[in-house]
C-alpha cells in the first residue's frame, strides 16, 4: 500500500478512507485510465453535489494529467464531480457504475478487503 505523494504521469487514484491518516492510492495503468475515462466519458449532469462524508470511507479522488493541467475528480455517493484550476467544475451522475468499478480496482490493488 502506498501512503505518499503519488506519482502523476498518467494518473492517480486515492481512497478518502482515514481522518487524520494518509490515505491510500495508486497509480493508474494506462488501460485503467481508459476504462475510467470510458466510464466518465456520457454521464448525465447533476445540480446535486455529493454528500459530506463522515469518519471512514469517504469516495474517491482522482487526479488525472491532461495538457491543459491537472483535472481533480471526486466520486462518492452516485455523484462524479470534475474540477481542476483550468478546467471547469463539473458535476454528474455516477449512472455507469465509476463508484463500483474504483472499489473493485481498490481491491485488485489490495487496498480494501474484498467483500
Amino acid at each position: 500500500m502506498s501512503v505518499s505523494k503519488p506519482p502523476d504521469e498518467v494518473g492517480s487514484v486515492t481512497l478518502l478512507l482515514y481522518s487524520g491518516l494518509p490515505n491510500p492510492f495508486w497509480s493508474l495503468s494506462r488501460r485503467e485510465r481508459e476504462e475510467l475515462e470510458d466510464l466518465m466519458a456520457d454521464l448525465p449532469r447533476s445540480t446535486k453535489s455529493a454528500p459530506e462524508p463522515g469518519l471512514g470511507y469517504g469516495g474517491f479522488e482522482i487526479t488525472l494529467t491532461t495538457p491543459r493541467g491537472p483535472l481533480h475528480v471526486r466520486v462518492y455517493k452516485g455523484i462524479v464531480e470534475k474540477y481542476g484550476p483550468r478546467h471547469p467544475r463539473t458535476r454528474l451522475r455516477d449512472t455507469a457504475g465509476v463508484e463500483t468499478w474504483l472499489q473493485h480496482a481498490a481491491r485488485r490493488h489490495s487496498l480494501l478487503p474484498e467483500s
